[in-house]
């Protein structure tokens, strides 16, 4: 069985033009449940596209249904627009009770009260060198918020503006997969804030579930573990000290590093 897994692993590798070793990574981590095909549709539009799923800029799950979800993150988003030639910047900021709102045919018109409230949105504005008028996207803090994630809780400005710029983004710079018609359950949607299980792949609304401590915790620990994984196979493949240099750049030990943390390190060896 060992050997049937490496040897279709060595065939998607060929056809992808992608290292064995890394089609095994993806496959047992951030595509577990996927069938080759499914699996070789999403390594395509990895490439097709330049994201890297090991740096979760890109990734996928089957839902309750079987469908096939495919996820692009706001890592992901940033990186498109970035390599475009007439990309020309973006603003993005959150919208508090007691501001001065307007969305205008000119533009957005923003001002800060000097008492200001709870978090009523966000907006994104995006610039295109080609374009007379940017794409402006405003978005609900309600329709979004997700009540039992401590990301939401902790960070609800950053989270907020996270929706606001992946939609903007996407709308300024097209970015729809397209799909076959022989693959006609699979989706590609906007990262917006659904979380994603790892170990079951499944994807949940922390809304629609009862409340579980311990479960947000689990997803940005299987996250960053598999981050690590790819890090040290990266390293290995390099002769890279990897732990030298996360002791070094972070003052801690690799397997002590959070999720932005290894990214970063993850990052600076590719």
């Amino acid at each position: 069985m060992g050997k049937m897994v490496k040897k279709e692993n060595a065939s998607l590798s060929t056809t992808m033009d992608f290292k064995a070793e890394v089609v095994s990574i993806v496959k047992d981590t951030i595509c577990k449940n996927l069938s080759n095909t499914e699996l070789m549709w999403f390594l395509y539009l990895c490439k097709q596209y330049d994201l890297d799923p090991l740096a979760n800029e890109i990734y996928a799950y089957k839902d309750k249904d079987g469908a096939l979800k495919i996820i692009i993150s706001i890592y992901g988003y940033f990186k498109i627009a970035r390599r475009h030639k007439e990309f020309a910047g973006i603003e993005s900021d959150v919208i508090r009770k007691g501001d001065t709102f307007k969305k205008t045919p000119e533009g957005i018109i923003h001002e800060y009260g000097e008492n200001r409230g709870e978090i009523i949105g966000a907006y994104a504005i995006v610039y295109r060198k080609d374009w007379e008028k940017p794409v402006i996207e405003v978005v609900d803090f309600k329709e979004y918020y997700n009540a039992n994630s401590k990301s939401w809780q902790r960070y609800p400005s950053a989270m907020i503006k996270k929706v606001a710029e992946s939609h903007a983004l996407r709308r300024a710079f097209g970015i729809n997969f397209p799909i076959p018609e022989e693959m006609e359950k699979v989706t590609v949607q906007v990262d917006d804030g659904i979380e994603y299980i790892e170990e079951t792949g499944e994807v949940i609304n922390i809304q629609n579930v009862e409340k579980n401590t311990n479960q947000e915790t689990n997803i940005i620990d299987t996250k960053t573990s598999n981050l690590l994984k790819t890090i040290e196979f990266v390293a290995k493949q390099k002769n890279i000290n990897v732990k030298q240099i996360a002791m070094k750049k972070f003052n801690k030990p690799i397997e002590k590093l959070n999720f932005e943390e290894a990214r970063e390190l993850y990052k600076s060896l590719i």
